[in-house]
């Protein structure tokens, strides 16, 4: 795994799902059903949903690099298409981008 991945895994990727969890939470999604669609328990929801995350993904979370990353998957998720393995590809491919 290079630095930049784990990088991404440790620290931008919570960032990202705490994100993602409020921008549906707010589209009228219930947590149970954005568990599904990341792969990820109810109760993990309910607690990104509660603010019961670190003060590091509180600052990442307001970064323009998870910003861009939530959106794109939040679009992707709403268009119905989305497989909770999209989320490593959508996130996969801005590093790519990013590296270039």
């Amino acid at each position: 795994m290079s630095v930049l991945c784990e990088v991404m895994v440790r620290q931008i990727i919570p960032a990202v799902r705490v994100k993602v969890a409020k921008q549906l939470y707010t589209k009228g999604l219930k947590q149970e059903e954005i568990a599904k669609k990341l792969g990820l328990t109810q109760a993990a929801i309910s607690k990104y949903l509660s603010g019961k995350y670190t003060q590091e993904v509180r600052k990442l979370e307001k970064s323009e690099a998870v910003k861009k990353i939530s959106d794109e998957i939040v679009k992707a998720i709403l268009k119905k298409s989305f497989k909770s393995s999209d989320f490593q590809k959508i996130v996969c491919e801005y590093c790519k981008k990013e590296v270039k």
